[in-house]
């Protein structure tokens, strides 16, 4: 009997060992294979050179080091040389980049107008890539320098409340925002005598253009109105009584809208995607800073309330 138990007691020891083998074998692979999908997915950054006079400050330095590991759904990565100064990098589980740059120059897209938000101790400023498709957004930090630019096209957010508390220890002056669109325009003189005109085209402008609300604000130039989006996108602010620009010169190109016609002001802001027309064929030229994602709702919308407000002024052209 002893030996009949015997015989079927090593059997089963044999089954149990060869399970443990198997459960530990199939461990081995997934610890493997989550290790060599790690290796993967947290590669280090590649960073091309930016605009960023402070980056090699002591103040970018001890904000680079003091910056944490790991933050929510990131984790930190190396940067390849040849890596810029003031730089650091992060990828989330999916692989998608998270830059963090100091030093940086603010883009002229932080004007009066833009919305802030504050966390960690500074003041963000979050623009959008107008690029088609694109989900690349950037925060800025406005609160005091250098100047941070935390880029990511993750669907995750940055936490700004970790990359903001390193920069508590900066001293230096806020960025200046940049003026109120168009208010620097030439305007006719006296201003009286576009007034009545005016005022009458502002008045039957729409509430709003796709995209974009109608704002009221007491800082808005003297014959003006103010459109603003949801989607951080720049504004779209259009005033009436402008003198002709410096850049218009006879033959250059104009475009025509129904019997509006239009010319756009080559100049463009660096670090901004708006750009300037002027509608010259009717009484008082109109002008209307858009961004250049903002489509073709705005120039025609306007077109048509300066064909019903205004008499066509062919001289113009």
């Amino acid at each position: 009997m002893t030996k009949q138990a015997s015989d079927n007691t090593t059997p089963r020891t044999v089954v149990i060992l060869s399970l443990i083998l198997a459960v530990l074998f199939v461990i081995a692979v997934l610890v493997g294979a989550h290790t060599v999908m790690e290796r993967q997915t947290y590669t280090p950054v590649s960073m091309g050179p930016v605009d960023a006079p402070e980056a090699e400050s002591q103040e970018c330095s001890d904000y680079i080091d003091a910056l944490p590991d790991k933050m929510e759904h990131f984790r930190a990565v190396g940067v390849m040389d040849p890596a810029p100064a003031g730089a650091a990098a992060f990828r989330d589980e999916s692989g998608e980049e998270l830059s963090v740059r100091c030093g940086v120059r603010i883009p002229n897209q932080y004007t009066v107008l833009s919305s802030t938000t504050d966390a960690g101790g500074a003041t963000w400023f979050e623009i959008a890539d107008v690029t088609p498709s694109s989900t690349m957004r950037t925060w800025y930090s406005v609160g005091s320098t250098p100047s941070l630019a935390i880029t990511t096209s993750s669907e995750h957010a940055p936490d700004l409340e970790a990359l903001g508390k390193p920069a508590a220890a900066f001293t230096g002056a806020k960025p200046q925002p940049g003026p109120y669109p168009l208010s620097d325009l030439t305007m006719v003189s006296p201003i009286s005598d576009a007034t009545p005109t005016c005022t009458k085209f502002l008045r039957e402008l729409p509430h709003e253009f796709e995209g974009y609300v109608r704002t009221e604000r007491e800082d808005a130039p003297q014959l003006s109105a103010t459109y603003l989006s949801s989607d951080l996108a720049e504004p779209v602010v259009i005033r009436c009584g402008a003198t002709l620009p410096k850049s218009y010169k006879p033959g250059e190109h104009i475009s025509q809208v129904d019997s509006v016609a239009w010319f756009s002001d080559p100049t463009v802001n660096q670090g901004s995607t708006t750009g300037v027309w002027y509608a010259l064929s009717h009484e008082q030229i109109v002008a209307v800073s858009m961004p250049s994602n903002a489509g073709n709702a705005v120039i025609s919308g306007v077109s048509t309330v300066i064909e019903k407000t205004m008499k066509s002024h062919t001289s113009a052209n």
